[in-house]
């Protein structure tokens, strides 16, 4: 399904309107709630020595690369770069590539703008203006994707001292444009897998941590076994519908979440609506789940973003 159709046009974007939306100021993201993404992290520590270092890259001739991240929805690219950005004390900038509408002028100034300054700039569906381009129907789809190569390159002709990290994130089920990730782009490629059900336990120690609840570390196990496929998001999200199943019984002068709440919510696996006896997990169930194995993350045969 064609998704420019949903662009904003040239006369609807505010550019400073947009770059001040796009300036992150919520809570720091610590190390500890990079659940699920340890794997990623050591990856990128090139990359954060460079950015933490940039007299480095003058020092041994190195030119930076940005950063493609690709992952299903939910498993913690946006967590992990504004991670990034804390951890090296710079400002981060996230845009969703729609926000830069049809105009590639749009997209040429933002990058202007932002040139020349050590920041974190972060794209999401970055696959909406860097698809392959033989694709591409639209002539104003070629001419977003040629000023995006074209923005990329403008950032390595600058001083390697003074110059944005970009990161794009994308899903897995994309064809980019070959070029997008050519070195000195986006040349950096980092896949985020779904947890495992060790991963899956930690996340759900993590969010209930900070709330009131009975659930006892066996039945934490029990959890993680019958949530197969869950990623960092939806445990979130588990932990936020069964606080809505303890308030809306009002039952308790103190209440708090049970294993019982939670068991209801992930049967159901996350959607709000009719209750399905059928989805009700039991013990026999889950072990039968817990047996088939996870998708492996690597495979001989061609990833879509290299085909």
């Amino acid at each position: 399904m064609r998704r420019n159709a949903t662009r904003k046009t040239v006369k609807e974007v505010d550019i400073d309107a947009l770059i001040a939306q796009a300036r992150y100021e919520g809570p720091a993201v610590t190390a500890d709630r990079l659940v699920g993404v340890d794997a990623c992290l050591r990856q990128l520590q090139g990359q954060i020595a460079l950015s933490a270092r940039p007299e480095l890259a003058e020092r041994f001739g190195l030119q930076p690369s940005g950063t493609l991240f690709i992952g299903k929805p939910g498993t913690g690219k946006t967590l992990l770069a504004r991670y990034l950005a804390g951890h090296l004390g710079i400002p981060l900038y996230q845009f969703s590539a729609d926000e830069f509408g049809s105009d590639p002028d749009n997209l040429h100034e933002v990058f202007r703008r932002l040139r020349g300054r050590r920041v974190l700039i972060f794209i999401d569906e970055i696959s909406l203006i860097a698809q392959r381009r033989e694709w591409m129907q639209d002539p104003a789809d070629r001419r977003m994707l040629s000023a995006l190569l074209v923005s990329l390159d403008g950032l390595a002709a600058g001083e390697r001292k003074e110059r944005p990290w970009v990161i794009g994130a994308c899903t897995p089920d994309i064809h980019l444009d070959s070029a997008i990730h050519r070195s000195g782009r986006l040349g950096v490629i980092i896949e985020f897998a779904p947890p495992s059900e060790q991963e899956r336990r930690q996340l759900f120690e993590l969010y209930l941590a900070g709330v009131p609840h009975s659930v006892s570390a066996d039945d934490i196990g029990r959890l993680a076994e019958i949530s197969g496929g869950a990623t960092g998001a939806d445990i979130a999200d588990y932990v936020s519908q069964a606080a809505s199943e303890v308030l809306v019984e009002q039952a308790a002068a103190e209440p708090v979440i049970e294993y019982r709440h939670l068991e209801k919510v992930v049967a159901r696996r996350g959607f709000i609506g009719a209750e399905r006896p059928e989805r009700v997990p039991r013990w026999d169930t889950a072990v039968h789940e817990a047996a088939h194995p996870s998708p492996p993350t690597t495979s001989s045969a061609p990833t879509p973003w290299q085909r």
